[in-house]
């Protein structure tokens, strides 16, 4: 479906959620993942990454 924003703000920081979650693609064991911004009252906004992880990983990410 897509990203409903391309730029998040974290505690006045801008927070691109590709540049985030294209290195967490990369690790072993990870299939896919999405990075999102969730509502945060102190930053604005908090970075969260959701992942999937492959069945046949064995161990921690």
């Amino acid at each position: 479906m897509g990203r409903g924003k391309d730029l998040g703000i974290s505690g006045g920081i801008n927070v691109y959620p590709k540049e985030v979650d294209l290195p967490i693609d990369k690790l072993d064991g990870v299939m896919k993942s999405a990075v999102i911004g969730l509502s945060q009252t102190v930053y604005g906004e908090q970075v969260t990454a959701v992942v999937v992880r492959n069945q046949d990983a064995g161990g921690p990410i």
